[in-house]
């Protein structure tokens, strides 16, 4: 009796072993996964970071309606924007945006953000990269508080994301440290009360303006002469955010309210 207790319990003994074997194996074999797509997304983000670096932005405009008084003057106007997404390989459009300005004048302002060789290890792979933005598109004279922003202060530009549908750990905590360096008004030139995180500068640009009509392409780029607005003949690209505009419009409409 007492060998036959003993081999259960030694069969027992075993099984626990073997059990706590496989955890421990698949537990090895889970953070090595973890540990492998983490430094598969810091090479991603180092990747992006460095194939945006000096990239010039560009941004398509089109007037998709007009309201005019009796005069003939435009009192209001409604663009359709799109920006781009940077890949490897060429850039994919984002979805359309609606903005409506007063009058049929538009402009457009940015900045340059510089990261430094002081910027702190944890974002060493941005150290020495110059990013180009889009700030915000107003049509009265002055900007003001209630403007169009490309980037909203807090989020992670759709333009410089790694995916297109998510954003990783990596990329959102740079981007909490980069905010935090910038004024919180970003129109305003004036430095932040506080003192601003370490390594990083920024340059705001003075916004482009251009007289929109419908039926053309306007396409506001940052170069290293500043913001500019060019107007275009193009009736292939108008067709194409036209269309994007109103197939997203379609599909919103068979969306259930929140």
């Amino acid at each position: 009796m007492k060998a036959f207790t003993r081999l259960i319990f030694t069969i027992v003994s075993l099984s626990i072993v073997v059990a706590l074997a496989v955890v421990l194996l698949a537990n090895a074999r889970s953070s090595a996964r973890q540990q492998r797509d983490l430094g598969l997304e810091q090479q991603r983000f180092s990747d992006m970071l460095h194939r945006l670096d000096g990239h010039f932005r560009r941004a398509d405009m089109v007037a998709d309606w007009q309201k005019i008084d009796d005069d003939g003057h435009v009192i209001e106007t409604s663009l359709l924007v799109r920006e781009y997404r940077l890949l490897d390989a060429g850039s994919e459009p984002l979805p359309v945006r609606r903005v409506t300005i007063p009058g049929n004048v538009v402009h457009v302002d940015g900045m340059i953000v510089n990261f430094l060789p002081t910027l702190p290890q944890p974002f060493a792979a941005a150290r020495n990269v110059h990013l180009a933005f889009f700030n915000h598109l107003f049509g009265a004279a002055e900007p003001s508080a209630d403007d169009f922003t490309f980037s909203p202060r807090d989020t992670v530009p759709a333009t410089v994301r790694i995916h297109k549908d998510y954003v990783t750990r990596d990329e959102q905590q740079f981007w909490d440290y980069m905010w935090g360096a910038l004024p919180d008004d970003k129109k305003n030139a004036e430095p932040p009360k506080s003192a601003p995180p370490p390594g990083i500068t920024f340059t705001l640009l003075p916004a482009a303006s251009r007289t929109v009509k419908r039926g053309l392409l306007y396409t506001a780029a940052i170069s290293a002469d500043g913001v500019s607005i060019d107007e275009t003949d193009d009736r292939r690209r108008v067709s194409e955010i036209i269309n994007a505009a109103q197939a997203q419009a379609a599909q919103e409409a068979t969306q259930p309210s929140p």
